[in-house]
């Protein structure tokens, strides 16, 4: 009875560590897969990229407006809208004088002849 405790003992020993290293041996090979897939999947996307000309190494990308760019023709725009906007203020300034020549000329007829309608003026 001893004898077979003995060899019971053993063999359940023999099964942990057959145990052990089969888990270790399925460890390994997952792991193992794990790795192959990893890898694969950067592969593919590199090969994708690859493909799509995402890794095309290029300089800046720029506007189409910032490519047509030139400096010189916004000068002259800047220039001519200046020069544009200094008549228009000069016009606006003539009429503002006119308009208050005839605001003055009227406010003169209204004092002397008492007339305060623009009507009768005109008749």
């Amino acid at each position: 009875q001893n004898d077979a405790k003995l060899r019971l003992s053993v063999m359940k020993r023999q099964r942990e560590s057959e145990r052990a290293a089969f888990k270790e041996k399925v460890m390994d090979i997952r792991k193992g897969l794990q790795d192959y897939s990893a890898s694969k999947k950067k592969l593919e996307v590199r090969l994708k990229r690859a493909q799509d000309g995402v890794q095309k190494k290029r300089g800046l990308i720029m506007p189409p407006e910032e490519k047509d760019f030139c400096e010189t023709a916004m000068m002259r725009r800047i220039m001519k809208t200046a020069f544009l906007n200094c008549i228009q203020r000069r016009h606006i300034k003539q009429h503002e004088k006119t308009i208050a020549l005839f605001e003055q000329a009227f406010t003169t007829i209204k004092q002397t002849t008492g007339i305060s309608n623009i009507e009768e003026i005109v008749k």
